[in-house]
This record gives structure tokens, C-alpha cells and sequence, in this order.
């Protein structure tokens, strides 16, 4: 995080509308062209949820990681509601992975729903969806080092309880 932050990252949080969706919708393309897919949810179906919580902005958390250039590199949003927050969405453009905004946006993310937000009574329970895709035939499965994860939040925030991963594995051809 201090690293991101020497490279002179800065992280805002923002309206998750659809404005955010354009711009979060943009960098998860890039994410997946990595590997030569397609995201396998259309930005219609961002416009849906942010449809789905307009009237609920308490309970969404989008943030944008913005490089020295103020262009913005990464962004990130996620839902919470009473002990529970979960970590939906995250992307980033590959050209500036070298600024590290991942992980200042997922810094951000436990620090917001841990201690902005709930003080006193503070998130027990976070839940991390993770999509991976395969090529077709391709057995290996590489789990993202999420005991690092899991070390890395209990350390820092004490009063988290359980960490759950949801893991999503598809395949193509």
C-alpha cells in the first residue's frame, strides 16, 4: 500500500453509477483480453445492479486508484451490509500495474467497510468472488495465494472473524 502511495497513486472513492460502470466496464475488457476472452457479463448487467442500488448508495462502495497523470488505472466496487462486505468487482489497466493499484484499492476496500463505516460494531465476515478462466484442456488450476489474503486482513484488522472465497472456475475453448 505505502509502495502504491510513494508511486503516487491516489485512491477516490466515487458514485457507483453509470458513469463508473463505463469506466470499470472498459478496464475489466483489458483484463481479459490478457487471455484472449471476453468478460462473460455484458455492462448492461453493471447498469442493472447499479439500477439495483441507487436508492441504497450506503451500502455500495466504488472507488477509483488515479496514476500521478490523474488518469484513472484501476477501479474496484463492492456491497456491504450489517457484519457482511463483499468484494465484487475489480479491474485494472495492465500498462500501469507497475503503480500497484490493486493493491491499494483492496486496502481501501477492508479499511472502508472495517473501520470508516462500523467503528464499533465491525465487519466480521468478508466474501471474495473469484473468477478464473481456463483455457480448454488446461488442468492446472492456480489458486491466487489466498492464504496470503486471508494472513494479510487478520493481521491488519483483528475483528474480522471468517474470510470466505467464493472461487468460479470456467473454461473456453
Amino acid at each position: 500500500v505505502r509502495a502504491s502511495q510513494r508511486k503516487g497513486v491516489v485512491i477516490k472513492k466515487v458514485p457507483f453509477d453509470k458513469h463508473f460502470a463505463d469506466i470499470y466496464y472498459d478496464q475489466l475488457k483489458d483484463v481479459f483480453a490478457k487471455q484472449n476472452t471476453k468478460p462473460f457479463y455484458s455492462l448492461e448487467k453493471i447498469y442493472d445492479l447499479v439500477d439495483a442500488f441507487k436508492d441504497k448508495q450506503d451500502r455500495v462502495l466504488a472507488m477509483e486508484a488515479f496514476a500521478p497523470d490523474a488518469h484513472c488505472i484501476a477501479t474496484v466496487f463492492s456491497f456491504g451490509f450489517g457484519e457482511w462486505a463483499y468484494y465484487i468487482g475489480a479491474a485494472s489497466y495492465r500498462e500501469y500495474q507497475k503503480y500497484l493499484p490493486n493493491e491499494a484499492l483492496f486496502y481501501a476496500f477492508i479499511e472502508h467497510w472495517n473501520v470508516l463505516i462500523s467503528p464499533i460494531r465491525k465487519i466480521k465476515m468478508f466474501v471474495f468472488f473469484l473468477f478464473l478462466i481456463f483455457k480448454k484442456g488446461c488442468h492446472k488450476i492456480y489458486l491466487l495465494r489466498h492464504q496470503v489474503i486471508v494472513d494479510f486482513v487478520k493481521r491488519i484488522f483483528s475483528s474480522i472473524k471468517s474470510i470466505c472465497f467464493v472461487i468460479i472456475v470456467f473454461q473456453y475453448a
